[in-house]
This record gives C-alpha cells, structure tokens and sequence, in this order.
C-alpha cells in the first residue's frame, strides 16, 4: 500500500536536481554497505523513483544495484538522498566513464589480514591510476 505513493512521492520530489537528460542510456553500479531481504524491495523502488531508471538490477554478491537511466547523475545528490532514508552508499559509478573506487580497510575482525588485504588492494589500485594518487597526496 505504501510503496506505490512512495514512489510516486520520490519520483516527483527526488528526480529534479539529478543533472540532465541525456539520449544515451547512462550505466551506473550502486554498492551498499549491506542489503537485506527486508531492505531490498525498498531499496530498488527508491533507486527508480530517485535515478528515473529505466531498468534496475541486483546483485547479492556484492550488495550492489546495476541501473541504466537516461539522466547523468550527480552522485552526491544520488547518496544524500538514499543516506536520507537510511541506505548508506559505498559507491557509485559511472561505468563508462569512471575508475574504480579506493580500497576501504575491511573490518572482518582479523586485524592482520585486513591490513593484507588493504595494502594489496590500495597497491593494485595505485599501479592502475598513478596519476590520481598523486593528486591524492598532494591535496594531503
């Protein structure tokens, strides 16, 4: 009963400040830091009603959402509005155009093999987008 007037509540409150229209489907992957059954639904009518997808897909492996719109997001407008509701956003991209994210530290509970882990992930990442690692530093 509710999730229908909730995505039409969110789909004309939520879907101006996006960016614009675009002809070209845009392709985007939307990870959560964690997505349960409860949660799902939910999530995936508030990623229509907010992105104006045209499709919307979910991946249990990683938590994530793949979605095809014909706007170009903003993507900090994108996660205030999901953190709004309480879905925290680990990232977004868009996939034409962007790199991959920065690794986190995991919180596994083994100290030792998160830091393993971290390193070897950041060094991957590191190799893969040199330029935008000095930037890092610099910005430090």
């Amino acid at each position: 009963m509710w999730r229908p007037l909730l995505t039409v509540i969110l789909s004309v409150v939520c879907s101006a400040p996006l960016l614009s229209q675009n002809n070209e489907k845009n392709h985007y992957l939307i990870k959560f830091y964690s997505v349960t059954a409860q949660s799902r639904a939910d999530m995936e009518s508030m990623l229509y009603a907010i992105t104006g997808a045209a499709t919307v897909s979910y991946e249990p492996r990683d938590s994530s959402f793949a979605l095809s719109t014909y706007r170009l997001l903003d993507k900090q407008v994108i996660s205030g509005k999901l953190l709004k509701h309480y879905y925290p956003v680990r990232s977004i991209r868009h996939l034409e155009v962007d790199m991959d994210p920065f690794p986190v530290m995991r919180q596994s509970g083994d100290k030792e093999a998160d830091a393993i882990l971290y390193e070897k992930e950041k060094q991957a990442w590191v190799k893969n987008y040199p330029d935008e690692y000095k930037k890092m530093l610099e910005k430090k």
